[in-house]
């Protein structure tokens, strides 16, 4: 039985007779500000707002259970999807049965595709399903499904993006002094890698490339950054979707490839695994749909020898869900976006100290959103 299977089955036993009588949808809007001068954080300026969609499931047993949407600039489409679309399917539902419940909504709005707006929407459903279902079990959502829970876990700074030299090079010193031992950039010029692994000589050093080039141009680049030791090379090819090009710049790099993050569903993931497209897959909670179809990942990767590294850049539930669902992982490291916000959700309690992130002892995703912060900053 596998860790999606034991999780099911403690969530039934924990919520007999317990079902969904509210589902809404918030976007909270709150402020960041980026370390350094960053051109770019979240497709924004660096001096900026993100939005967040934070869903809010009440339950008839008095437990309310969060999850988190993505939706950054689509937002308030992803909020009206949720409130109109998808709570009239879930109000009345069983709290504990979130693997049948997933696949019903899944079936219910595929004609709205199967990627973007529907999917992201389901995935803040579900982790609000098993966020309550594991407080009524009394059990962190990592314990839920069996797994070892650690006092803390590693971070890497995941940095904006600069399009300087000079400043790639500042907040990568910024961070490592920080406490953090990996880095990950959002640029890719060469001089760019190239300054920051002089900031960073012997930490592990990540590219994003955000899906910036053509199969040739990412062949050029993967020779361009040989000798600088990557830990990872990350959505390199365009479109993100694309596993024969992944592939084949995979058998040509020496640095391992990552994708994932903006791929939906489990189905779509494992075709990368299978298809021999990355040594490092990147389901995203908020975006993949939610715990349930993120655990479909974790066997396949698994057996495949391919590594799990979460995409993971939020300030919500849905990192709160990443840390938790991290303590199941080999080789666990949470994505920290490296900037400044205010106000924070949680009141601090997911913020790095000196490299790590703290695994909250509660139950559930172990945190709930600040409900003055909620209203004073939600729509």
């Amino acid at each position: 039985m596998g860790a999606l299977e034991r999780g099911a089955e403690a969530a039934t036993r924990a919520t007999a007779g317990v079902t969904v009588t509210d589902v809404r949808a918030t976007v909270a809007r709150l402020t960041f500000t980026s370390i350094g001068d960053a051109r770019q954080v979240f497709g924004a300026s660096a001096h900026g707002t993100i939005d967040h969609v934070v869903v809010r499931l009440r339950t008839s047993a008095g437990v309310t259970g969060y999850g988190e949407a993505y939706g950054y600039s689509a937002a308030e489409a992803v909020k009206t999807f949720i409130d109109g679309v998808l709570s009239p399917l879930v109000v009345g539902s069983e709290v504990g049965d979130c693997v049948t419940l997933s696949d019903r909504l899944q079936r219910a709005v595929h004609l709205y595709g199967r990627q973007g707006v529907a999917m992201y929407a389901i995935s803040g459903i579900d982790i609000a399903l098993w966020d309550a279902a594991a407080q009524l079990a009394d059990v962190s959502l990592a314990r839920l499904f069996d797994a070892t829970v650690p006092a803390s876990l590693p971070a890497y700074a995941s940095l904006a993006s600069y399009r300087n030299p000079t400043a790639v090079g500042v907040a990568t010193a910024a961070a490592v002094s920080d406490g953090f031992t990996g880095v990950k950039l959002h640029d890719t010029a060469i001089d760019e890698v190239q300054t920051a692994r002089e900031a960073s000589p012997n930490g592990d050093l990540m590219v994003d490339a955000n899906c910036h080039w053509s199969l040739e141009g990412a062949l050029v680049a993967a020779d361009q950054f040989e000798h600088l030791g990557l830990a990872w090379l990350e959505e390199p090819v365009w479109p993100p979707e694309d596993g024969a090009a992944l592939a084949s710049l995979r058998v040509h790099a020496t640095m391992p490839i990552a994708a994932g993050e903006n791929l939906s569903t489990a189905a779509a993931l494992v075709r990368l695994i299978e298809g021999g497209a990355v040594d490092i897959i990147q389901p995203s909670v908020v975006k993949v749909g939610g715990v349930t179809e993120f655990l479909r990942v974790l066997e396949p990767a698994t057996a495949a020898g391919v590594r799990v590294a979460p995409h993971s850049p939020y300030f919500g539930p849905g990192l709160a869900a990443t840390i938790q669902l991290l303590c199941m992982i080999a080789d666990p490291v949470v994505e920290s976006r490296y900037v400044t916000l205010s106000p924070d959700l949680f009141d601090g309690a997911l913020l790095p100290q000196a490299g790590r992130i703290a695994v909250p002892p509660r139950s559930g995703i172990g945190v709930a959103p600040d409900a003055e912060v909620l209203a004073a900053f939600g729509s």
